[in-house]
């Protein structure tokens, strides 16, 4: 079922890694990214402020993480609403209906 565009605030921020690409979140304490994880059906993550970024890329390059990151790969820039969009209307996942789980 798409979702209402008009439910979803303007702006946010994404974090994007210098050669890995822009983050998409994580699972079981690994990072993805965009188009290196080549999971595009997940879309970017969005964060609301530029300090709630901030704050994740401290985590990122910190040695509290399970793989720290040298803080030169990272930024924190606009979110890309237009290729959030794109990847997750042109790759859809399947509902656990449509599966048949």
């Amino acid at each position: 079922m798409p979702q209402d565009r008009a439910n979803r605030p303007p702006g946010g921020f994404q974090l994007r890694h210098r050669t890995l690409g822009v983050f998409q979140g994580t699972a079981l304490e690994m990072a993805f990214w965009h188009p290196s994880s080549q999971m595009p059906e997940y879309g970017l993550c969005r964060f609301s402020s530029p300090e709630d970024a901030r704050r994740y890329l401290t985590y990122l390059t910190s040695p509290h993480c399970v793989d720290p990151m040298t803080p030169e790969d990272l930024s924190v820039e606009p979110f890309d609403h237009s290729l959030h969009e794109t990847l997750i209307h042109e790759n859809p996942l399947e509902s656990e209906w449509e599966s048949g789980r």
